[in-house]
């Protein structure tokens, strides 16, 4: 374990990276622009005859020459990790950090949360993908690592490796050892690293298998390390790597946000809930007179509790929840919902940076269990309109209706899994029946309300291509196998129950057609009774 009291003397935290003289210059001295200006300290570690090909184009950055690089080896001058090191434990600076060229820094309070949190510690993450700088906000999550920030005395537990910078591997490297060496690892989950997607450079295919091996030989997996089972390997190495660091986040001067939470007998499901909303400046909870402990757990987190007649679905309860709200920004999430750190991070700082409205965020759906990467209910092809000003939307009373925007609202579309709700969406088969009864009478109603008559050719059409929608051109076959190919089926079933509802309210005239037929049954069943009465008028 690391330890050491802060030297007050050492204040600056020190960069290290290095430049490629042959990637897009404008983009890296961008990059590197933004860590400089958050008052990081930036050297650049290259071979010789690089620096002199890219120094003039970054004033503020200290270059070091590199005494051996890694162009016999692998054809290009890639740098050695150690020496990135060695580089690093001969400045002043007690904390530094490893940051790919590339690699935009755009948090305002990443500087002295590093500067605190590196203390005795390693703090590693990954960037976010992005299109362009100006849509940082709709990026995904990379499998990978591009920044470290650690105490200096960190680097004495490195062992000597021939890891490079720009070369597979380095990165994973750069967290094992912290690890295994017992040092304070935390991973950072607020986004504040972006990498603007370009097309890749050549990547020494070469030197994958044998960087691999080495470092197998520290962490070994289950089976034996071989080229075969390298891409075995890679995966679930950094599967465990990027769980075992403690989670943090930088914390932020935020403006203030409404959560609204609307429920109806969710004892299951609300404490999970809230707990995940706890950072919330107010939360407001609309309960239709649960029957079971949900108000008793929702008063552990509130005293913002509002009754809401029960009204079958959930727009009109969300209508007057919204008008009991204290802050103009407003997130609303399902009882069945979990707001994750990284998405709270991120909503936090679109609201702060008042750059958007309205904001739809992706739901990672779990089906009976199984997370849905296809089908229409994948993260990307769910997006729910939930975290806005409440002045820009507007709720219907239509079932399942998205709300309604003024014609100025800027909307902002976050991406990916790692930037979704998580939803607990139907527990079996059984869970979604239940569900498919209650709605499907809502929209038979809501049809024949609205003067809409049943059409058997439309009703057939709508109900079976959702077969071929959902489980073929969605890729629910492909992507979540029979519980994918299930559901089309499921939602076939839905539109043509809805259908069928509505052809019997038609053919009585009624909404509740059950007492018509009803008492059809009892007049078929008085005549026959009648029948047998004058077969045999006396009983025996």
């Amino acid at each position: 374990m690391v330890h050491d009291s802060l030297d007050t003397n050492l204040p600056d935290i020190t960069i290290a990276t290095s430049i490629a003289p042959l990637a897009d210059l404008p983009n890296q001295q961008k990059a590197i622009a933004s860590w400089l200006a958050l008052g990081f300290k930036v050297i650049s570690v290259n071979a010789p005859d690089e620096i002199e090909l890219v120094k003039a184009y970054f004033p503020n950055v200290e270059f070091l020459p590199a005494s051996r690089d890694g162009r016999n080896k692998y054809g290009k001058p890639y740098v050695y990790f150690d020496d990135i090191l060695q580089c690093l434990k001969g400045r002043d600076s007690r904390i530094c950090g490893i940051v790919n060229s590339d690699i935009h820094l755009l948090h305002a309070g990443l500087y002295s949360f590093v500067q605190q949190e590196a203390q005795d510690a390693f703090i590693y993450g990954a960037r976010m993908d992005i299109a362009s700088l100006e849509a940082h906000t709709q990026g995904k999550w990379y499998n990978g690592f591009d920044y470290f920030f650690f105490d200096r005395k960190v680097i004495d537990y490195y062992p000597p490796e021939e890891f490079y910078i720009g070369l597979p591997w380095w990165d994973y490297w750069a967290v094992l050892m912290p690890l295994m060496k017992n040092v304070i690892v935390k991973k950072l989950t607020t986004p504040v690293a972006y990498h603007v997607i370009h097309t890749p450079g050549n990547l020494q295919a070469g030197s994958w298998i044998p960087l691999g091996l080495v470092i197998g030989k520290y962490a070994r997996p289950p089976f034996p390390l071989t080229e075969e089972t390298m891409a075995r390997y890679q995966p679930m190495l950094f599967q465990v790597l990027s769980k075992k660091g403690t989670e943090i986040s930088i914390p932020a001067t935020n403006v203030p946000i409404s959560a609204v939470v609307h429920t109806l007998n969710e004892e299951e499901n609300i404490r999970n809930c809230l707990e995940c909303l706890r950072w919330a400046d107010e939360i407001i909870v609309v309960d239709m007179y649960s029957e079971d402990k949900t108000l008793e757990i929702a008063r552990q987190y509130t005293d913002k509790i509002f009754m809401h007649e029960r009204c079958r679905y959930v727009e009109p309860a969300r209508r007057f929840a919204l008008s009991q709200t204290s802050h103009e920004w407003v997130l609303v999430v399902d009882a069945d919902e979990l707001v994750p750190p990284c998405l709270r991070d991120i909503l936090l700082e679109l609201a702060k940076g008042d750059t958007c409205d309205v904001v739809l965020i992706p739901r990672a759906n779990y089906l009976f269990g199984h997370l849905m990467k296809g089908s229409g209910r994948g993260a990307d092809e769910d997006s729910q309109l939930r975290f806005f000003k409440k002045g820009y939307i507007q709720y219907t009373d239509q079932i399942h209706a998205h709300p309604l925007l003024r014609p100025d609202t800027r909307v902002q579309r976050l991406a990916g899994e790692q930037q979704s709700f998580i939803h607990f969406n139907y527990i079996n088969v059984e869970h979604y029946l239940e569900k498919l009864d209650r709605y499907t009478t809502i929209e038979a109603e809501n049809d024949y309300l609205a003067g809409k008559p049943f059409n058997l050719e439309d009703a057939w059409q709508k109900s079976f291509s959702k077969i071929n929608d959902i489980a073929f051109a969605r890729g629910g076959l492909e992507k979540d196998g029979a519980i994918g190919f299930g559901l089309g089926v499921l939602m076939a079933m839905y539109h043509f129950t809805a259908a069928l509802k509505l052809k019997v309210i038609e053919d009585y005239g009624d909404l509740n057609p059950a007492k018509h037929i009803k008492q059809k049954y009892q007049n078929i069943a008085d005549e026959i009774i009648a029948e047998y009465q004058e077969q045999c008028p006396e009983p025996r």
